[in-house]
């Protein structure tokens, strides 16, 4: 299986921190899509645990994660 990244990695730009939106926007269970620079990006606050951020890209169908329903953890 060979793994390919969309954009190339670049250290500096990854190793920054940027807004991406008010943490009071940002409900329980709820997934808000949002642009980190070019890169979509979703950011998810599911009922019990920490805010977490992931491509906004379904690896399966390639279909926006903010879309969906986030359940669980």
């Amino acid at each position: 299986m060979t793994h390919t990244l969309l954009q190339p990695f670049d250290p500096d730009h990854n190793a920054q921190w940027y807004p991406a939106l008010r943490s009071a926007d940002l409900r329980h269970q709820k997934a808000i899509g949002v642009y980190c620079g070019s890169r979509p990006v979703v950011i998810v606050r599911p009922e019990a645990g920490l805010v977490f951020a992931l491509d906004d890209r379904c690896t399966h169908r390639q279909v926006p994660l903010s879309r969906g329903v986030v359940s669980g953890t």
